[in-house]
């Protein structure tokens, strides 16, 4: 079963091609290629998530690694002590310094600028920072304009928002948990784990 899941995904990759705005690839696409106790991370360069030894994985920065949860790599924020926080799930916003990219800070920054755009000049007059946004397809891509950082759970439904140091859960009409329909975010009931108690916690730096 496992097997067949990793053939799917080979093939819709290969349908929707591999590279993004920002160059990283859709870590998803990675997952017929599975190597559990491997930590990837993002290369810019070649649009490739890069193997990384565990020595090297720097807490509070984020990687991919391969969620036995979702059965499919996903991106997390590495803890102090080893493993990962919650999988960052569509929609999530984030900003590129927050990445231990394979890129040195003024590759990247030329890589930020060019895709950004004309925001980029825009951004530097209103103060303003550049955010990358998780899409459906596991791509990271730049944002074109104002925007706040922001994160959504797979693990635990929950949503955060960031407004300035203070990070809030967002509410719904059903409460704190939300589901995705595939283009926007829903209220949804809130998951039931066994043994399990979710908090929505991060090693996300503040």
């Amino acid at each position: 079963m496992i097997v067949r899941s990793h053939l799917a995904l080979l093939l819709l990759c290969s349908a929707f091609g591999l590279f993004s705005s920002f160059g990283l690839h859709p870590t998803t696409c990675l997952a017929a290629e599975v190597n559990p106790g491997e930590i990837r991370r993002a290369d810019p360069r070649s649009g490739e998530p890069v193997p990384v030894d565990p020595a090297e994985v720097k807490p509070g920065k984020i990687y991919s690694h391969f969620s036995p949860r979702h059965n499919r790599y996903v991106w997390a924020y590495a803890v102090e002590g080893g493993g990962f926080s919650y999988a960052l799930g569509p929609g999530s916003t984030e900003l590129p310094e927050n990445f231990d990219l394979a890129t040195s800070s003024r590759e990247t920054q030329q890589l930020v600028e060019e895709a950004a755009g004309t925001w980029f000049e825009k951004s530097r007059t209103e103060a303003s920072k550049i955010y990358v946004r998780l899409g459906t397809d596991d791509r990271w891509e730049v944002v074109r304009t104002r925007t706040i950082r922001s994160h959504y759970d797979l693990d635990s439904g929950l949503r955060w928002e960031w407004h300035g140091r203070r990070r809030v859960s967002v509410l719904n009409s059903r409460g704190y948990h939300w589901g995705f329909n595939g283009k926007s975010y829903v209220p949804a009931m809130s998951p039931v784990v066994l043994g399990t108690h979710i908090s929505g916690s991060c090693a996300c730096a503040y």
